[in-house]
């Protein structure tokens, strides 16, 4: 595949001068910020597929911004995007556990409505179709295994056992990342990890995101904030409203399921934070094990040493 660099301080497309933000660590494409615009560009093939992907979510009443032009530059294809804020919601959290030592209920509050309407937004995209396979290779199973090949034999029976528990919720079109990190207070942003999933783990990975780093300095990235227990308390039975309106089954029936196929997703491909892959490897090891025998997991994550 022909790779597509961009790392120019300033672009400068239709009379708009973009300045470079990132690239992403995956794929080839940038992304650089306009005034009140976002620019990414990179690769053809996948920025329309993430044009694609885009369009539908945006169509079904996803809370996210608005494509404002696309086209060519080279050999290269780029979208612009309106801003939906200038703080990731991360930034926001973090900034609230510095200075009260919790996320605050005004932002949490805005965290939770933005969920809430991306939540029944993906329930409008609902399939009937068993796609099993969209969802092994979009938690990443296939890396997973060759990452750690020791670990096969059992992450092979804990994804049946979540395939055959979460079976009980449609396939939808999921996000792949959805996570505070992905969040402003405008909207829902990045949908390069998209795939056809059960309905459920993007809601269970967004407010666990922030559990799969350590908390100890030592490490390349560290957690800068956690949800209280009475938030987890509200956001759950706020997402089960919703499921329940629709005819599901209430999420936190099946919270433990979800996050274990999020801990998949999230440990792996790490290519360059070794202590965290290191970390996150052990915590893998250690849920998938509790998993399989039935043990609760999601105190062992919230509390995982490191």
């Amino acid at each position: 595949m022909i790779k597509y660099k961009n790392l120019h301080e300033t672009l400068r497309i239709k009379n708009q001068e973009f300045k470079f933000l990132r690239k992403r660590v995956y794929d080839d494409i940038s992304i650089y910020q306009g005034k009140d615009t976002y620019l990414r560009i990179g690769n053809p093939e996948l920025i329309e597929k993430e044009l694609e992907l885009h369009r539908k979510f945006f169509s079904h009443g996803c809370p996210i911004p608005e494509i404002l032009d696309e086209g060519k530059l080279g050999r290269q294809r780029f979208y612009i995007e309106s801003s939906a804020g200038d703080m990731l919601l991360t930034y926001v959290f973090s900034e609230d556990f510095k200075k009260i030592g919790k996320i605050s209920d005004h932002n949490f509050s805005i965290f939770l409505k933005l969920t809430e309407q991306f939540a029944e937004a993906q329930l409008s995209t609902m399939t009937s179709k068993r796609q099993n396979e969209d969802f092994y290779h979009g938690i990443y199973m296939n890396y997973i295994l060759d990452d750690y090949p020791n670990l096969k034999d059992n992450l092979s029976k804990a994804f049946e056992k979540i395939k055959q528990s979460v079976s009980v919720f449609p396939v939808v079109l999921t996000h792949g990342d959805l996570s505070p990190h992905n969040s402003l207070r405008g909207g829902i942003i990045d949908f390069g990890y998209a795939f056809n999933g059960y309905a459920g783990y993007d809601l269970v990975g967004n407010v666990f995101h922030t559990y799969f780093f350590p908390k100890s300095n030592g490490y390349e990235k560290t957690r800068s904030y956690e949800f209280t227990e009475k938030q987890f308390g509200i956001y759950f039975q706020a997402m089960d409203v919703i499921y329940s309106k629709n005819g599901l089954p209430h999420l936190s029936e099946y919270l433990e399921d979800f996050l274990l196929a999020k801990a998949i997703w999230s440990s792996a491909r790490i290519t360059n934070d070794l202590k965290i892959k290191k970390w996150r490897f052990d915590l893998l090891e250690q849920i998938t094990t509790d998993y399989l025998e039935k043990e609760s997991i999601i105190e062992t994550v919230k509390k995982f040493p490191s």
